[in-house]
């Protein structure tokens, strides 16, 4: 899917997210509610496992 289809789906535009992006990595967030529960990606309706893999123990302690 292309920036521009994705910018339509959403109803914004480069300008939009670019502005976005500037505020955030600046640290500021007053543009977000915090106030309200968000749903993230709703369970799958099949059983979900748990995968492990090995991580180097520096990057763990990070």
């Amino acid at each position: 899917m292309s920036d521009e289809e994705l910018y339509k789906l959403f109803g914004t535009t480069e300008d939009d997210v670019n502005r976005t992006v500037d505020k955030v990595e600046a640290g500021d967030y007053s543009d977000f509610d915090f106030s309200q529960v968000m749903q993230g990606r709703p369970m799958e309706k099949e059983r979900m496992e748990t995968v492990s893999a090995p991580v180097a123990e520096s990057r763990v302690r990070r």
